[in-house]
């Protein structure tokens, strides 16, 4: 599966705050040991989420920087020029330094 070997990849990362779908970000923590900023149930803002996935890349980035997130794990092309980390299937780019540009 995609998604699992894209969480093998990330437990080999410093540790930090993971915006994904909430669906993916309910595994995201157990599999990784990294933050989701919200998941299905109980935990974060969903709507954030979707504004963030909804939105262009200016916009995204002050996401990312309101909310101090160190990755993004998307399955598909997002238009961002940030550095992608991994592109198997699943993409996960890492933006800790535009989060604390911003």
């Amino acid at each position: 599966d995609d998604y699992y070997d894209s969480f093998m990849f990330m437990k080999g990362l410093d540790s930090g705050r993971v915006i994904a779908t909430p669906e993916v970000s309910t595994a995201l923590f157990p599999m990784t040991g990294h933050w989701p900023i919200a998941t299905i149930v109980f935990y974060g803002d969903k709507s954030v989420v979707q504004e963030f996935f909804a939105t262009n890349c200016s916009a995204r980035e002050e996401i990312l920087f309101k909310n101090n997130i160190d990755y993004v794990l998307f399955k598909h092309e997002l238009g961002c020029s940030w550095d992608l980390i991994y592109d198997k299937g699943v993409k996960i780019w890492n933006v800790s330094e535009v989060s604390n540009e911003s």
